[in-house]
């Protein structure tokens, strides 16, 4: 695993602080013993942030297959 270290604002540290009993409350944490904290909460936010992404990225352009001539 490589780390990543980022500066945040402080009105980003204290919206991920506000979250963590939020997460602390929720099934998964609960059910598996997590212990939450900001940092916790924060790879929480980068997935959920990297997922929004994905699915909001345009599909990848249909192949047109012409004369044995493949072209994307």
């Amino acid at each position: 695993m490589t780390e990543i270290k980022l500066v945040l604002e402080g009105e980003l540290l204290e919206r991920l602080d506000l979250l963590v009993p939020l997460v602390s409350e929720s099934a998964a944490a609960r059910e598996f013993g997590i212990a939450v904290d900001r940092h916790l909460v924060a790879r929480v936010a980068l997935l959920r942030g990297l997922s929004v992404m994905e699915s909001a990225s345009p599909a990848p352009a249909a192949s047109v297959v012409d004369d044995d001539v493949v072209s994307v």
